[in-house]
């Protein structure tokens, strides 16, 4: 039978010593313990408390500081309004929100689109110049529909008319 001397490690707790073939390093006190007493409580860990963060939020700049156990939160926010804290960083950024009437949507990266004859910053929900009230697409749409006439001599024509939601419904063909 073959002895397994090299492969595994002894646990590091007192009066345990069990050889272990998964053992568990301590992120903490970097040392190598069994299952039974692979958590900071268990092997009564002494540094245990620099992993648990907790966060404070300052009044004046709205920057979050970060705590560990060992530190003071009045002692560490009297710190930072000492040295980094800067109330004009707390001027709340506007959000851009969607230019269509009514509409509350946050415009984001992935849910913003910029009208291509008014330019307005709309949501996709909007995104169609007639779902969004554009002054200029309406303007363009009357154009199209003068020139349209003008084609047909006074015969029957495209004509954008104005819908109960407040959009205009292009493309109503229209006897004259």
């Amino acid at each position: 039978m073959a002895e397994f001397t090299e492969i595994g490690q002894r646990c590091s707790a007192p009066l345990c010593n069990l050889k272990d073939f998964l053992p568990f390093d301590c992120d903490c006190c970097q040392q190598v313990f069994c299952l039974n007493h692979r958590s900071y409580a268990s092997h009564e860990c002494p540094l245990s408390g620099t992993k648990n963060m907790t966060a404070i939020v300052c009044p004046l700049c709205k920057s979050t500081i970060r705590l560990s156990d060992a530190q003071d939160a009045n002692a560490e926010w009297e710190r930072h309004a000492r040295t980094s804290c800067s109330p004009e960083k707390a001027a709340k950024k506007a959000r851009k929100r969607c230019n269509a009437d009514g509409c509350r949507e946050v415009l984001g990266l992935s849910n913003s689109h910029t009208c291509a004859q008014c330019h307005a910053a709309v949501c996709l929900t909007h995104r169609f110049a007639e779902s969004h009230n554009c002054a200029r697409g309406f303007a363009d749409a009357v154009e199209l529909v003068s020139h349209v006439e003008g084609e047909h001599n006074g015969g029957a024509g495209l004509t954008a008319t104005s819908t109960s939601t407040g959009g205009y419904d292009y493309g109503k063909c229209v006897m004259a």
